[in-house]
């Protein structure tokens, strides 16, 4: 199984890259705090764990942003 590839994905070339990454960004924001908040209300367990998944996802768009950065300035499309 291969792993994820940022020069795999169209995305990457579409003019607004920029938002499709502020949305994953803030996908993995909203999974955080819910695990937060579900950390205080629910389970401290099952609500870190869930957390932490919102963590890795930002990691993970922090990732995707550079390689997409990186695959537009070696295109010729730096903005």
């Amino acid at each position: 199984m291969k792993g994820y590839d940022p020069n795999d994905s169209p995305a990457a070339m579409a003019p607004n890259w920029r938002r499709v990454i502020l949305v994953d960004g803030l996908l993995g924001i909203v999974v955080a705090i819910v695990g937060i908040v579900l950390a205080i209300t629910w389970s401290s367990f099952g609500g870190a764990v869930i957390a932490a998944f919102g963590v890795l996802y930002l990691f993970a768009v922090i990732r995707r942003f550079r390689g997409f950065g990186d695959r537009r300035r070696a295109a010729g499309l730096d903005d």
